[in-house]
């Protein structure tokens, strides 16, 4: 691992860590980088946004489905400046190793995780190569099974004082076939296309929790319940088309990238609750939800100056619907609405200062976001903001000691 210009740069391609397993396993032991429940975080910056030969992950399956030996490098950017979203903190990009030759070519991995339950992951990689045409397909099947147990015990302290006591136990079970289909294309030297398709199912998602509660008001047993539940969750195929194109005109440099993702979920929960002092009751909701996201980012880089000019602007449009019914009429039903409008420029001059390493830039954010309740538009939550984010950063090597200010 060595510092590179705005990023500490690790070479993963013919290393130890090219037998890693996936990319999340890769990514765990880079250095600053560290696991934080399904996630990654980097030191002191929070969760990463992490990129794939420049495409932005939205599914953390990715990572799983991607094998380390297909890996070439992985920089991890603690200062992202004015290309990247003011309110991230790091970046991770992930650039893969160039396949080489005609012909088909598939691997096949099989993970087994067994902590108090066991969890499953399965890929099976395919790619065919044919002068500049590669095709290539991914099948990833994932099974997981949560366990928690939980002893909660809340005191509140007023005239009356309340305690509640209470003893939970939460499994949680989920699997998820994904595919996915793509091709790049290089036209020539200088101009490269490509498109891929990841459609993903839902095959099983069932909670089961049993939850006892005790409440004590003023020293004197007020009431002890037993809830018992069950959910199913049915989710429509996910849907996720990504294309791209990376061309240079003579020292202008074109790269553009544009995303389509579409889910919905429908779930139901039967609760089953009874109480030693009140009336018994079963109460079941529904609940669907529809997310949709349209999104493009281009960017343009030219030499200027004996540095690196670069400018672009980002698109983002989220919808997301939200339906709850609760069927035994003793609660309120709900229609939400969430749309956002993200448009975004920015501009940044990279110039080498032997030995150091100059990045300047600046970052003009617009957000307009739109909140419904029972499709009436809510101005109270309704909001639109704009602003400015400047952005420097300065690192490079003195002798042996890596330094960096930004």
């Amino acid at each position: 691992t060595k510092l590179q210009g705005d990023a500490f740069v690790t070479t993963v391609e013919n290393s130890v860590l090219a037998d890693a397993g996936s990319a999340n396993d890769v990514l765990k032991k880079l250095p600053g980088v560290t696991q934080k429940g399904d996630g990654l975080e980097v030191l002191g910056k929070g969760t990463p946004q992490i990129y794939i030969n420049g495409r932005l992950v939205r599914d953390n399956a990715e990572l799983e489905a991607l094998t380390s030996k297909d890996i070439k490098s992985v920089d991890v950017v603690t200062n992202p400046g004015a290309r990247y979203d003011a309110s991230v903190n790091a970046v991770i990009r992930i650039k893969t190793v160039k396949r080489q030759g005609d012909g088909l070519s598939f691997n096949l991995r099989s993970s087994w995780y067994q902590c108090e339950d066991t969890d499953l992951r399965e890929t099976l990689n395919m790619n065919y190569r044919h002068k500049n045409l590669d095709v290539f397909a991914t099948v990833y099947f994932t099974q997981t099974e949560t366990f928690q147990d939980t002893k909660i015990e809340q005191h509140l302290y007023s005239s009356k004082p309340l305690v509640l006591k209470q003893d939970a136990t939460f499994i949680n079970n989920n699997s998820f076939l994904t595919f996915t289909l793509g091709t790049n294309y290089q036209l020539n030297d200088n101009h490269s296309v490509g498109i891929r398709y990841s459609p993903s199912y839902h095959l099983k998602g069932e909670t089961n929790n049993d939850s006892r509660v005790t409440a004590m008001v003023d020293g004197i047993l007020d009431d002890h319940t037993n809830t018992l539940s069950k959910g199913d969750a049915k989710k429509l195929p996910t849907h996720q088309i990504n294309t791209y194109y990376n061309g240079t005109f003579g020292k202008l440099n074109i790269d553009f990238n544009a995303d389509v993702y579409d889910e919905r979920e429908d779930e139901s929960i039967i609760y089953n609750e009874k109480s030693d002092l009140q009336d018994d009751r079963i109460v079941t909701t529904r609940s669907k939800v529809h997310n949709q996201l349209y999104a493009s980012k281009l960017v343009l880089t030219h030499p200027f100056l004996g540095g690196q000019l670069s400018g672009g602007a980002e698109y983002t449009y989220t919808d997301r619907k939200d339906e709850y019914w609760n069927q035994n009429a003793q609660g309120p039903n709900s229609f939400t609405n969430i749309r956002e409008n993200n448009a975004n420029a920015f501009v940044d001059f990279t110039y080498p200062l032997k030995p150091f390493y100059l990045v300047v830039g600046m970052r003009y954010e617009y957000l307009a976001f739109n909140y419904y309740e029972n499709r009436i538009k809510q101005l109270d939550q309704s909001r639109e903001f704009s602003n400015f984010f400047p952005s420097a950063s300065l690192s490079g090597n003195l002798g042996d000691v890596q330094l960096q200010l930004s």
